[in-house]
């Protein structure tokens, strides 16, 4: 799942929490971690986009029905 249009100064945990409110987050097979990413530019600042795996592809369809075009914070 790509989403844009997120806040500049969203954090990882943010991020996480609003994803996991529409489904199981896939964990990442490589590390301990979950298959989440906040994009970055040189700096290292958000940039606005990021990236969710999710388990089940129902999740998917639940968070474009609920997450497309809404408005976070």
């Amino acid at each position: 799942m790509y989403v844009s249009g997120l806040p500049l100064d969203i954090t990882d945990a943010e991020f996480s929490e609003l994803m996991a409110k529409y489904g199981i987050v896939t964990k990442d097979p490589g590390g301990a971690g979950l298959k989440l990413k906040l994009y970055r530019d040189e700096q290292g600042e958000v940039k606005g986009d990021g990236r969710c795996c999710y388990l089940m592809p129902e999740s998917v369809q639940l968070c474009l029905q609920l997450l497309d075009g809404a408005e976070y914070r």
